[in-house]
């Protein structure tokens, strides 16, 4: 059995090997943190990225069918001059005006 003295001087030579490990531990601990930083924040400026991207293509895609929904409306609106000068016209030929 070891007495209190001979664990003590076992302990006064581990205390020093356990302290420079944390310290260790500590500087490898920043390193890791300092390396992942650059990495954490990439997702967050990627993300930022195609949010605008989708903004940009939606605000796109709006311009085009606004576009086509013009198209739309005046083709309509010629169809019914169209259709307005067609039964005027077939007015006209039923009371022999032409």
């Amino acid at each position: 059995m070891l007495t209190n003295e001979a664990i003590e001087a076992h302990l006064s030579y581990l205390r020093p090997a356990v302290e420079a490990l944390g310290h260790k531990l500590d500087q490898v601990s920043k390193k890791i943190d300092a390396g992942l930083s650059p990495l954490l924040e990439k997702p967050n400026d990627t993300f930022d990225e195609m949010v605008k991207k989708r903004d940009q293509n939606r605000q796109e895609l709006n311009e085009c069918t606004s576009r086509i929904l013009a198209t739309v409306d005046e083709i309509k609106l010629w169809v019914c001059i169209g259709a307005i000068l067609a039964s005027g016209a077939s007015i006209a030929h039923s009371l022999g005006w032409i």
